[in-house]
């Protein structure tokens, strides 16, 4: 069975970077990501975060332990995207990586604004890489500067992903800046403000009711299983919780009443997604 696993690991990471290499984009089909914390430590205008009553309730999630996440991936069997909110503000995060097979994969999205100095131990991981979000309105460019030379004088793979703002020249300056600092590419995804916010389903009506199949496997912090991350941080529609009930597979299935109430991050990571009018 480990065996087979292996396999299909391997399969899905090779299909991934196919897919990365045509588009600039990486993509988490048939892994597992983790959301152990939602916390953060940037205010960025256009994150999901501040859809829900600006933010205000991000940190009332129970966060698993890291021995649970653990368990829940060593049963999964699956690589791993650590994500968030933001990671490194998971106090436990050392622990949960050491916890996760050395086999699978693990990807690590975060903003790089905390010190890594201190991290060392982490990045003496063999299959980590990182994913990373620059956000020029918010983040201290020297910090980030910083990060990234250490992580890439310990040779980690890493992709470097920011938000392009329509029409403000400033911050797509800024972007450029930073390419130039750091010697690395910068790949520039839509301004996440045009988006629909999952936030508008107090502000709109409804949207369409449709039958929403996605491969995914994304769980909350406190080990819950959601369709989508609008979902999730609406805290609506919550499936199997893999503390304490079986893993229901990895294609994921709802009847879902308010399609268009999406949030803008639904759309990474997801080579596959079929909705149906019902």
């Amino acid at each position: 069975m480990a065996f087979v696993r292996r396999i299909k690991n391997t399969l899905r990471r090779y299909g991934a970077h196919i897919a990365g290499n045509v588009t600039g984009r990486q993509y988490f089909d048939g892994q597992v990501r983790i959301y152990p914390t939602l916390r953060c430590n940037l205010r960025c205008p256009y994150c999901v975060n501040q859809y829900v009553d600006n933010g205000a309730h991000i940190g009332d999630y129970a966060e698993c332990p890291a021995e649970e996440w653990g368990r829940i991936i060593r049963h999964l069997g699956r690589d791993v995207v650590i994500t968030g909110g933001e990671p490194f503000l998971y106090r436990e995060l050392e622990a949960l990586i050491a916890e996760i097979p050395a086999a699978l994969q693990v990807t690590l999205y975060t903003n790089l604004m905390v010190p890594l100095d201190s991290s060392r131990a982490l990045l003496e991981r063999k299959n980590l890489s990182f994913f990373i979000s620059y956000h020029p309105a918010c983040s201290d460019d020297a910090l980030f500067a910083e990060n990234y030379a250490l992580l890439s004088a310990e040779k980690a793979p890493l992709t470097v992903h920011s938000i392009t703002l329509a029409g403000e020249q400033e911050q797509k300056a800024m972007i450029s800046a930073m390419e130039k600092k750091t010697g690395t590419r910068i790949i520039r995804d839509a301004d996440q403000r045009l988006h629909v916010r999952c936030a508008d389903v107090q502000k709109k009506p409804a949207g369409e009711t449709v039958q929403c199949r996605r491969r995914i496997i994304l769980v909350a912090p406190d080990g819950t299983r959601y369709q989508c991350v609008s979902h999730m941080m609406r805290r609506v529609f919550p499936k199997e919780n893999l503390c304490r009930e079986p893993f229901s597979g990895e294609w994921s299935t709802c009847v879902c009443p308010d399609y268009d109430v999406c949030a803008p991050c639904d759309t990474l990571g997801e080579m596959t997604q079929c909705t149906k009018k019902i």
